[in-house]
């Protein structure tokens, strides 16, 4: 299985242009080992950015279909090759060679997302010219939802609010309204941080005199101050961390990734120790990572998890209260009165009003939260 699985899903890997998923179950070792380097050593022909996502394990429910340390072998593996560990990496270009490690606590699955070097623009050279792709050289806008793009285009001081309000994490009156957690703000950043390589990519189309498609023409001229945007949301998220600002779970996820990272680091360590020739200039620099994983381990520790209020509690407590009534109306097999019936009519309005309520306390990028928070806003 070494190399036959190996093979081929390196040569799935190497024909990806955007962003892919792949399910390693059953993957030994030296598949492994093997699948990293056929893969990963040379750069992909793409014509942008690329982020790979492996599914390398979970919890009770599928853990049995992954080796426990597929995820330590696939970094180890990237590590040999030059590659970095980058937490906040994303699909952009200045995060080729990089990779980082997710515990998706709501799935309970575990992934390895890596961004391979990338050779931007040889992608279709057998003769392909920009006229045939629509001048759009690889530049995708399927990826972003309707909340990215009117981020993308709002102005800076609508997103982010004054300067003092980001220093201490709190963030302006929009991103208290619409993303009020570390986890969807952070989401905003990393999709922010997508839209920049688009636009990037579209500078490069204009400079070679290469026409825009419409739609991404129309973002290439309503966007504004992307760079800026992210700079001051980087900002803003150091805030929050420095000041406290998690909800227990984002707290307890944060932790988890952080003893995962330490665990590995660990192995890798006593790996580099145990060998034949031992790299001190390795070793010295994983002993560096260990202590900043020990540091942030130890300064999140000490946060005091804020708690999230439901700006409807009060309405939607009522809703659902009248809802469970009309529920219990619905099974009662008995004959009833006439104005106990006409609560009946009331039901679709009580749920339509139930739902635009949840949305709005959820805000955007709400498939970010964490189980917990959703529910917190949901005063559930």
């Amino acid at each position: 299985m070494a190399s036959s699985a190996a093979a081929s899903l390196a040569r799935e890997v190497r024909a990806v242009e955007g962003a892919a998923e792949f399910d390693l179950k059953g993957f030994s070792e030296a598949s492994a080992r093997a699948f990293i380097p056929a893969a990963f050593a040379e750069p992909l022909d793409a014509p942008q950015p690329v982020r790979c996502t492996f599914l390398v394990g979970g919890g009770k429910k599928v853990r049995q279909k992954y080796e426990p340390d597929l995820g330590k072998w696939l970094a180890d593996a990237l590590n040999q090759l030059g590659f970095e560990e980058d937490r906040a990496a994303s699909a952009v270009e200045e995060c080729q060679r990089t990779y980082k490690q997710q515990h998706d606590t709501d799935k309970d699955l575990k992934y390895l997302h890596v961004f391979p070097a990338v050779s931007i623009g040889r992608a279709g050279a057998g003769g392909a010219s920009s006229s045939d792709t629509g001048g759009q050289k690889g530049v995708n806008l399927l990826g972003f939802n309707q909340e990215v793009l009117e981020v993308a285009c709002m102005s800076l001081a609508e997103l982010m609010g004054r300067a003092r309000e980001n220093e201490v994490g709190e963030g302006g009156p929009w991103l208290r309204g619409n993303a009020p957690t570390f986890s969807q703000r952070r989401a905003l950043l990393r999709s922010l941080k997508e839209v920049q390589a688009q636009l990037e990519l579209a500078e490069q189309s204009l400079a070679h005199m290469e026409e825009l498609t419409p739609p991404l023409q129309q973002l290439y001229d309503a966007a504004q101050q992307v760079p800026e945007k992210i700079e001051r949301l980087n900002l803003l998220l150091e805030g929050m961390l420095a000041h406290g600002l998690l909800t227990a779970a984002e707290r307890a996820a944060m932790l988890e990734d952080l003893r995962e990272k330490k665990h590995m680091l660990e192995a890798q360590i006593e790996e580099a120790k145990a060998s034949e020739k031992p790299a001190e200039k390795k070793l010295a620099r994983l002993q560096k990572q260990l202590e900043t994983v020990e540091e942030k381990q130890a300064a999140v520790s000490r946060i005091q998890p804020v708690r999230l209020s439901c700006k409807h509690a009060k309405r939607m407590k009522a809703v659902r209260a009248e809802l469970v009534d009309i529920y219990k109306i619905e099974a009662n097999r008995n004959l009833q009165d006439m104005n106990t019936i006409k609560k009946l009519y009331k039901k679709d309005d009580l749920i339509r009003e139930l739902q635009e309520l949840e949305a709005d306390v959820l805000g955007w990028f709400k498939e970010s939260l964490l189980e917990e928070d959703s529910k917190a806003l949901r005063a559930l």
